[in-house]
């Protein structure tokens, strides 16, 4: 299987919305690596999604609530966390 090869907005659009400035940043530091095929540059999709980190879950964080998780009523909240507000039994 062949990896898919983004160019600069699909790239920046997959590593959520950054601007093309900072995916030159990344390239320049050495972090993401630009091929260039006639004049064009592209990325390969499998590196650019090891740069992707996963969404933080509010149980994880704290109070800290991520995206997509404000449609959850605050009784699954306090479900989903009750484990964390229990003391640990020693």
């Amino acid at each position: 299987m062949t990896d898919r090869r983004l160019n600069t907005k699909a790239a920046c659009e997959l590593l959520g919305g950054i601007h093309r400035n900072t995916l030159g940043n990344r390239v320049r530091s050495g972090a993401i690596k630009a091929y260039r095929d006639g004049g064009r540059v592209y990325y390969l999709e499998s590196e650019l999604l090891r740069y992707i980190k996963p969404p933080v879950l509010a149980i994880d964080a704290g109070r800290r609530v991520t995206p997509g998780w404000e449609h959850i009523s605050v009784a699954d909240f306090d479900a989903a966390t009750a484990e964390l507000k229990e003391p640990y039994d020693d």
